[in-house]
């Protein structure tokens, strides 16, 4: 007699509706193609709730400092869309790169969500190289390969002037011209060196040391000044 009794008790409990919410981008992965590495870029996506219940975007953070996001709106409603504007700022990669946004709202099946994205970076100002790899003599106790050539190059379709090179880390010498316009395609050789390498200590790690190329060029929105870096690269052990 018990079953029938249980079952007609189901029979009279109220159905619970569960309500969740839903993330929903329209464009997860996207190609900003072939940019130069001057120009921020921006790309703006949409975020929809396909859910029933109030959906809360809590952060958005890039997977790097050169890449962030604008969020239009947090709290969306069930079927309620808002923007999300990505903006990359590319100016110390080249080639093929791929980053990454990550967007943490109450979804609970996707506490986080994520949008990847793909450019193909072509800089306006090659530098060969732009890693200067330093080697330790263990046997003289000092390091080599302190001062290399270096070749910078302008790839883009504008002139653009090297103003100056400034330095970080220990001081080096520099020798080339300064304050010269390079027309497209112009190439220069430059001379860059630890000023003092007997000096470098080799107790502990050195300073980390830069030759940091100013150089300014005319762009569609003006005249502006932008840098590149040769990196001095000393060995992790010795």
């Amino acid at each position: 007699m018990r079953l029938p009794v249980i079952l007609a008790v189901c029979l009279l409990l109220p159905v619970v509706d569960v309500q969740s919410q839903t993330l929903t981008i329209d464009e997860p992965t996207f190609d900003f193609g072939e940019i130069n590495d001057i120009n921020l870029v921006y790309k703006t996506v949409t975020l929809t709730n396909t859910g029933d219940a109030e959906l809360e975007i809590k952060r958005v953070k890039g997977t790097c400092g050169c890449t962030t996001g604008k969020l239009e709106k947090k709290m969306l409603e069930p079927g309620e869309s808002t923007s999300l504007t990505i903006q990359f700022l590319p100016a110390t990669y080249e080639g093929l790169i791929s980053k990454a946004i990550k967007i943490a709202s109450n979804d609970p099946d996707s506490k986080i969500s994520t949008i990847t994205f793909t450019a193909t970076v072509w800089p306006f100002l090659q530098v060969t190289p732009k890693i200067i790899e330093l080697e330790f003599d263990a046997e003289a106790g000092v390091y080599t390969g302190t001062t290399r050539v270096v070749e910078l190059r302008n790839m883009g379709e504008k002139a653009l002037k090297l103003k100056t090179i400034d330095q970080k880390g220990m001081a080096l010498d520099i020798e080339g011209e300064m304050d010269v316009v390079f027309e497209p395609g112009d190439a220069r050789n430059y001379t860059i060196g630890i000023a003092k390498p007997e000096e470098i200590p080799v107790d502990k790690r050195p300073l980390r040391t830069f030759a940091i190329l100013r150089v300014e060029l005319q762009t569609d929105k003006g005249r502006m000044v932008s840098s590149k870096n040769v990196k001095f690269r000393f060995p992790r052990k010795r």
